[in-house]
């Protein structure tokens, strides 16, 4: 009976994870924005345990941030949380170019292709748009084949986004309608590990000129 009721509270807390996050990403919640616990847990017709456990783990992705007197509200980003945020995400994903260019994205094309073509057709900074990339760059990553570096990949994806979303706000940051078909044709035909670094560092870094300009990104 205990192990069922833990059950039934991660799906809890699950489920308020998602829907918090997603209001975040998606613009419903906007930076500086305070969340009430007891209020979000009487929005979601849950008890406060659970939204309670999602805010603390939204804390630790640095989507909400606590202050004084316990106020917790969404993250503001600094302009060196952006670019942090970036530096690590390029880490990462220049190493997962590194280790499936050529032959896995091949074999794995006709499930890559469609993911890469959803977030081409969505609209920019529209909560679809940014849980389409985060799919196809998970969908990359998990061709390393480790779920522990899967699951780091996901949440610095997410959390990046997050932060480049609130920083470039003019439509000439975004990239081209076919950058993420175009990105895994490029991989698909590289020829070593450091070509494909180079062409996941030119894709990640396409119109992102204001993350390394000074000024404030909130």
């Amino acid at each position: 009976m205990k192990e069922k009721k833990t059950e039934k509270r991660e799906s809890f807390k699950a489920r308020a994870y998602r829907i918090i996050e997603g209001r975040i990403l998606g613009g419903k919640l906007r930076p500086g924005d305070v969340i009430d616990r007891r209020s979000m847990a009487a929005q979601l017709k849950m008890s406060v345990a659970p939204v309670l456990e999602a805010m603390l783990l939204l804390t630790e992705d640095g989507l909400l941030e606590t202050r004084p007197r316990r106020l917790t509200r969404v993250a503001k980003p600094r302009p060196e949380d952006v670019r942090g945020r970036h530096w690590l995400r390029e880490a990462l994903e220049c190493q997962v170019a590194r280790l499936v260019y050529g032959e896995p994205i091949r074999r794995n094309w006709d499930k890559l292709l469609p993911l890469a073509q959803a977030v081409d057709s969505a609209l920019a900074d529209d909560d679809v748009r940014w849980r389409a990339e985060s799919e196809f760059h998970a969908a990359l990553a998990a061709l390393v084949g480790s779920d522990a570096f899967l699951a780091v990949f996901r949440k610095t994806v997410r959390a990046n986004l997050f932060y480049e979303i609130k920083a470039l706000k003019t439509e000439s940051s975004h990239r081209p309608a076919s950058s993420h078909v175009a990105l895994l044709e490029h991989l698909r035909d590289a020829a070593t590990p450091e070509e494909a670094e180079a062409i996941a560092r030119t894709d990640l870094n396409r119109g992102k000129s204001a993350i390394f300009e000074d000024g404030d990104a909130s």
